[in-house]
């Protein structure tokens, strides 16, 4: 499988549901702005590979299912 942005935004929103996490959240968590995460979750941002590793690491979920799946 190819790497869609819209899945891996897709698969982001329903992680930051299914934790009850907000954006402002995530984006503490990972050292990023609220923007930033907010441009993940439209499609206007594609996401560096560190930060899908540190996203990654704090739903604890492989690399896989944020790029893959």
């Amino acid at each position: 499988m190819d790497f869609s942005v819209e899945n891996f935004s897709y698969r982001l929103t329903v992680l930051l549901d299914e934790n009850n996490m907000s954006q402002t959240q995530l984006a503490k968590k990972i050292g990023t702005s609220n923007v930033t995460i907010c441009r993940y979750l439209t499609c206007e941002r594609i996401p560096r590979l560190d930060v899908v590793a540190k996203i990654a690491a704090v739903f604890n979920v492989s690399l896989e299912k944020l790029l893959l799946e």
